[in-house]
């Protein structure tokens, strides 16, 4: 193990604090959030990774790998609370294998040595896990899984909620997340942020049919962090934010950005053949394009969600999308140099 990073309180021997994922877009802001509570904790990186994400920030990092299951008994030594933020997250079809060995069996390997260790087990899972509701009739926490709708990606995050659960039964203190699309800055991949920039790069013209909730990253990872010192064992969290439809949405992104908003909605039988096309340049392609037939039906889900349990319990309140955006597109602007 190695510190990183630097802050004005030191890196502790035996830190009380494991998270998964720090370089990606929410845990690298679960760890900013840390760090700004006071808190300096350990965090589980590739040898390989990228530490630019970390860069001015106070962590002990303990050299491992999810799919190494000799790397994580080590990493919950002496934990109180692991927040489990990294996954395989991909709206496709391709690499079902990928999405189960790391989002279901790497996630139960580390939720073992996690209760071996006596800590507490925060799982970000995923909204799309939940059946959505409607304006009128929003879902909460107790919907249930959509099969209608699923992708391997869901499918391995409702595979990994369900052993979880039964894990509850031998001991685990678990509290599992369900956040919606996030945005914000620090988002090195870019991931969800993959969005704003392909419209900023004017290939916005045509929008998808559907409509999809958006929440704040800074406000979901302070919910995040408040789950596993406040939030109650065995529960769930369904973060979400305003919904709106992709072309409302890319609309936004387009003004801001300064490009053309987009000219059309992809209709029916276009949504059809497009997810046709994405899927057969899939077996052609080493990387599956992002209109593949499974994101296109995805996002014909409704998506309109209540988060009243979080703010009732964990004290979660999103801020005006306005402010989420604009961050999000001047850090984006800053680091892509548009």
């Amino acid at each position: 193990m190695d510190s990183f990073g630097s802050s004005n309180t030191p890196v502790g021997s035996a830190p009380r604090i494991l998270l998964t994922g720090a370089t990606g877009l929410l845990g690298n802001h679960v760890l900013r959030t840390l760090n700004a509570q006071g808190h300096v904790p350990r965090i589980l990186l590739r040898p390989a990774a990228s530490r630019r994400p970390l860069e001015g920030l106070a962590c002990e990092v303990h050299s491992g790998d999810l799919l190494d299951p000799s790397s994580l008994t080590g990493a919950c030594e002496d934990v109180s609370i692991v927040y489990h933020a990294a996954a395989e997250v991909r709206i496709g079809r391709t690499r079902p294998d990928l999405f189960r060995s790391i989002n279901v069996e790497a996630t139960c390997r580390l939720a073992d040595a996690a209760q071996a260790a006596g800590a507490r087990f925060v799982f970000i899972s995923s909204a799309d896990t939940l059946r959505g509701g409607t304006a009128t009739a929003p879902a909460d926490e107790t919907a249930p899984f959509d099969s209608r709708h699923a992708s391997p990606y869901s499918e391995s995050k409702h595979e990994a909620e369900q052993a979880l659960i039964e894990r509850t039964r031998q001991g685990l203190d678990l509290v599992i997340i369900h956040p919606v699309f996030l945005l914000g800055p620090y988002d090195w991949k870019p991931s969800s942020g993959a969005m704003l920039l392909a419209v900023a790069r004017g290939l916005g013209r045509i929008a998808p049919r559907g409509e999809f909730s958006i929440a704040d990253v800074r406000d979901v990872a302070r919910a995040i962090v408040a789950a596993g010192e406040e939030g109650k064992s065995g529960q769930r969290y369904l973060l979400a934010g305003p919904t709106f439809t992709y072309r409302e949405a890319w609309n936004r992104f387009a003004a801001l950005s300064g490009r053309r908003p987009p000219l059309v909605t992809l209709g029916p039988l276009a949504t059809v053949l497009a997810g046709f096309a994405g899927d057969a340049l899939a077996r052609i392609l080493a990387n599956e394009p992002a209109f593949n037939s499974a994101a296109l039906r995805t996002a014909r889900m409704p998506r309109h969600y209540t988060s009243a349990k979080a703010i009732a319990e964990l004290d979660y309140h999103c801020r005006p999308f306005e402010e989420t955006l604009a961050d999000a597109w001047e850090w984006m602007r800053r680091e892509w140099a548009l």
